[in-house]
Protein backbone atom coordinates (compact mmCIF):
# COMPACT_ATOMS: atom_id res chain seq x y z
CA UNK A 1 0.00 0.00 0.00
CA UNK A 2 0.99 3.48 -1.17
CA UNK A 3 0.41 5.57 2.16
CA UNK A 4 1.28 8.14 1.12
CA UNK A 5 -0.47 8.80 -2.29
CA UNK A 6 -2.71 11.63 -0.75
CA UNK A 7 -0.55 12.54 1.76
CA UNK A 8 0.71 16.66 0.98
CA UNK A 9 4.46 16.22 1.04
CA UNK A 10 7.29 17.34 -1.74
CA UNK A 11 7.26 13.32 -2.58
CA UNK A 12 4.35 14.00 -4.73
CA UNK A 13 2.21 17.83 -4.68
CA UNK A 14 5.42 19.75 -5.68
CA UNK A 15 6.51 18.07 -8.69
CA UNK A 16 6.79 20.49 -11.95
CA UNK A 17 5.09 20.58 -14.98
CA UNK A 18 6.91 20.02 -18.13
CA UNK A 19 8.23 22.49 -19.81
CA UNK A 20 7.11 21.07 -22.75
CA UNK A 21 3.60 20.64 -22.14
CA UNK A 22 3.07 23.61 -20.16
CA UNK A 23 4.50 25.72 -23.55
CA UNK A 24 2.31 23.52 -25.66
CA UNK A 25 -0.61 24.82 -23.43
CA UNK A 26 0.49 28.04 -23.42
CA UNK A 27 0.43 28.34 -27.26
CA UNK A 28 -3.21 27.38 -27.48
CA UNK A 29 -4.74 29.27 -24.83
CA UNK A 30 -2.15 31.99 -23.57
CA UNK A 31 -2.06 31.57 -20.00
CA UNK A 32 -2.23 34.66 -17.30
CA UNK A 33 -2.50 32.94 -14.18
CA UNK A 34 -0.83 29.99 -12.70
CA UNK A 35 -3.12 28.70 -9.91
CA UNK A 36 -1.08 26.46 -8.03
CA UNK A 37 1.79 27.49 -7.54
CA UNK A 38 4.53 29.07 -5.68
CA UNK A 39 7.57 30.83 -6.61
CA UNK A 40 9.47 27.98 -6.96
CA UNK A 41 7.24 26.10 -9.70
CA UNK A 42 4.91 28.94 -11.02
CA UNK A 43 4.63 29.18 -14.84
CA UNK A 44 2.79 32.25 -15.41
CA UNK A 45 4.60 35.86 -13.68
CA UNK A 46 1.17 35.87 -11.83
CA UNK A 47 0.53 32.93 -9.55
CA UNK A 48 -0.49 32.10 -6.17
CA UNK A 49 -0.43 29.21 -3.49
CA UNK A 50 -3.05 29.61 -2.35
CA UNK A 51 -6.99 28.56 -3.62
CA UNK A 52 -8.47 31.22 -1.39
CA UNK A 53 -6.66 34.20 -2.80
CA UNK A 54 -8.55 36.91 -4.63
CA UNK A 55 -7.39 37.35 -7.57
CA UNK A 56 -9.40 38.42 -10.40
CA UNK A 57 -10.27 35.06 -12.28
CA UNK A 58 -12.90 35.78 -14.22
CA UNK A 59 -10.95 37.64 -16.67
CA UNK A 60 -8.14 35.73 -16.66
CA UNK A 61 -6.91 32.40 -18.53
CA UNK A 62 -5.86 29.72 -15.67
CA UNK A 63 -3.14 27.09 -15.87
CA UNK A 64 -3.57 24.70 -12.93
CA UNK A 65 -1.61 22.06 -12.24
CA UNK A 66 -3.10 21.45 -8.60
CA UNK A 67 -1.55 19.36 -5.28
CA UNK A 68 -2.65 15.95 -6.30
CA UNK A 69 -4.17 15.66 -2.49
CA UNK A 70 -6.36 18.55 -2.97
CA UNK A 71 -7.80 18.88 -6.33
CA UNK A 72 -11.19 19.52 -4.85
CA UNK A 73 -11.36 23.34 -4.05
CA UNK A 74 -9.57 23.79 -7.79
CA UNK A 75 -12.31 22.26 -9.68
CA UNK A 76 -14.75 24.03 -7.57
CA UNK A 77 -13.27 27.23 -8.58
CA UNK A 78 -12.46 26.90 -11.90
CA UNK A 79 -16.44 25.76 -12.26
CA UNK A 80 -17.82 28.82 -10.52
CA UNK A 81 -15.01 31.44 -12.04
CA UNK A 82 -13.06 31.96 -14.88
CA UNK A 83 -13.18 32.49 -18.45
CA UNK A 84 -11.33 28.99 -19.07
CA UNK A 85 -9.12 27.11 -16.79
CA UNK A 86 -6.60 24.48 -17.79
CA UNK A 87 -6.13 21.65 -15.31
CA UNK A 88 -3.58 19.25 -15.54
CA UNK A 89 -4.87 15.81 -13.46
CA UNK A 90 -4.25 12.53 -12.55
CA UNK A 91 -6.92 9.89 -13.67
CA UNK A 92 -9.29 9.04 -10.98
CA UNK A 93 -12.45 8.79 -11.77
CA UNK A 94 -14.11 7.75 -9.39
CA UNK A 95 -13.01 11.03 -6.99
CA UNK A 96 -15.74 13.89 -6.18
CA UNK A 97 -13.77 15.98 -8.53
CA UNK A 98 -13.70 13.82 -11.54
CA UNK A 99 -17.59 13.45 -11.31
CA UNK A 100 -18.21 17.58 -10.87
CA UNK A 101 -16.19 17.95 -14.39
CA UNK A 102 -17.96 14.99 -15.84
CA UNK A 103 -21.24 16.18 -15.87
CA UNK A 104 -20.06 19.44 -17.38
CA UNK A 105 -21.18 20.10 -20.49
CA UNK A 106 -18.44 23.29 -20.37
CA UNK A 107 -15.77 20.51 -19.73
CA UNK A 108 -13.50 19.42 -22.58
CA UNK A 109 -11.42 16.16 -22.13
CA UNK A 110 -8.30 15.05 -23.49
CA UNK A 111 -6.43 12.34 -22.45
CA UNK A 112 -3.36 11.43 -23.09
CA UNK A 113 -1.61 8.48 -24.64
CA UNK A 114 1.34 8.20 -22.27
CA UNK A 115 2.53 9.21 -18.65
CA UNK A 116 3.77 12.35 -18.14
CA UNK A 117 7.24 12.50 -16.62
CA UNK A 118 6.71 15.46 -13.90
CA UNK A 119 10.14 17.36 -12.69
CA UNK A 120 10.64 16.80 -9.21
CA UNK A 121 11.52 19.57 -6.54
CA UNK A 122 14.77 20.33 -5.86
CA UNK A 123 16.51 17.80 -3.42
CA UNK A 124 13.97 14.86 -4.89
CA UNK A 125 15.14 11.97 -7.24
CA UNK A 126 13.63 11.80 -10.45
CA UNK A 127 11.05 8.91 -10.73
CA UNK A 128 9.46 7.34 -13.50
CA UNK A 129 5.74 7.92 -13.76
CA UNK A 130 3.26 6.50 -11.53
CA UNK A 131 -0.34 7.34 -13.01
CA UNK A 132 -1.91 8.52 -16.12
CA UNK A 133 -2.51 12.05 -16.52
CA UNK A 134 -4.99 14.22 -18.67
CA UNK A 135 -5.81 17.64 -19.64
CA UNK A 136 -9.83 19.24 -18.52
CA UNK A 137 -10.62 22.12 -20.00
CA UNK A 138 -13.04 24.00 -18.29
CA UNK A 139 -14.83 27.54 -20.14
CA UNK A 140 -16.56 30.14 -18.52
CA UNK A 141 -20.07 30.34 -18.56
CA UNK A 142 -21.88 31.85 -21.53
CA UNK A 143 -22.63 35.71 -21.08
Amino acid sequence: MNSGFVTATDQNDNWLTPEWLFKALDCEFAFDFDAAADETNARCSLFTSSIEETAPLSTMRVFCNPPYSNILPFVVRAMKHGSIWVFILPVRTRSEWFEMLNQSDRVEFRWLRRRIAFEPPPGVEPSSPRMDTFIAIVRGPSR
